[in-house]
């Protein structure tokens, strides 16, 4: 799910033949455990810094509703703010912001996703992370704004479309088609004809989703939420055109473009903090120019 790192690549060059060949062979079992690949996730090494952000925390299990969670709170101000990491991720990639946050009256909310961070399980999908958003700003009683990191943004777009009743949203290097990323594992996978789709039906299924909805710009008329799109000019697992396409679909959404930030480093960037922050606090949007960092 998401972007493919070298590592990810490396290993599906070395699956390719094997799975290639089960495919021809026996398509719905090559299927099925391409889809089961494809959704299953890994947890990196937590950065210092992270883990003395999340030690600060109030760590919080939501009553779970599709999937058991754990989120985590730093108390604040009135007002509450949602963050979302992406695949792979966790909580404690939004170290940087949460003392911002705070300091312009938030409290904080941050969520590891199903299979990420500290929430149980090795599986998880854009549906059941934006799934796990709606449930845990339930939680919250509600939420005044939200961020969302690569498909954790996505994330965030399915829920103010289902509903998020949140007015600013700031998305971080987002693709505006994640489906694409569910075509491409499979050719790197070797896998055609029927066993491709096998496996397209069974991450459907998994992910509670037709692959359809993953189409971002189309949810344009059910978002009614601000929003600030992110993304630097030289990130290489989601195409900067990707906010373009997102900016050209959603009427309320401005660009904020940097470079040499990359992918990752956009969640640590303390220029890139400062005005999203600001974004989030009600500054105005026609405040928020493109430019480059």
């Amino acid at each position: 799910m998401g972007t493919h790192n070298s590592t990810t690549v490396r290993i599906m060059n070395a699956l390719r033949p094997a799975v290639s060949a089960t495919g021809r062979l026996a398509p719905g079992l090559a299927g099925d455990a391409a889809a089961r690949l494809f959704l299953t996730t890994r947890r990196p090494p937590v950065a210092p810094e992270a883990a003395a952000v999340l030690a600060r925390a109030r760590r919080v299990t939501p009553a779970p509703v599709t999937h058991p969670l754990v989120a985590h709170e730093w108390p604040g101000g009135s007002r509450t703010a949602l963050l979302v990491h992406g695949w792979n991720g966790h909580a404690g990639q939004w170290h940087a912001w949460v003392e911002p946050l705070r300091a312009a009256g938030f409290t904080v909310v941050a969520l590891d996703g199903p299979g990420h961070g500290g929430s149980p399980g090795n599986t998880s999908s854009l549906g059941h992370l934006a799934r796990a958003v709606r449930e845990v700003a339930s939680w919250a009683g509600g939420v005044d704004v939200v961020a969302g990191h690569s498909l954790g943004g996505a994330a965030v777009l399915h829920a103010l479309a289902g509903g998020l009743g949140a007015e600013r949203a700031v998305l971080l290097g987002t693709p505006a088609q994640p489906g694409r990323y569910i075509q491409q594992f499979l050719d790197l996978l070797g896998l055609g004809g029927s066993a491709r789709t096998h496996a397209v039906a069974g991450i459907e299924q998994r992910a509670g989703y037709p692959l359809r909805s993953f189409d971002l710009p189309a949810l344009a008329g059910r978002v009614t939420a601000e929003l600030c799109l992110i993304h630097d000019e030289t990130d290489r697992n989601v195409p900067p055109g990707e906010a373009v396409a997102l900016a050209g679909a959603f009427p309320r959404a401005r660009r904020l473009t940097t470079r040499g930030l990359g992918h990752h480093r956009l969640l640590r960037d303390g220029g890139v903090v400062r005005d999203a922050v600001a974004f989030l606090d009600g500054a105005p949007a026609t405040g928020i120019l493109p430019r480059a960092a």
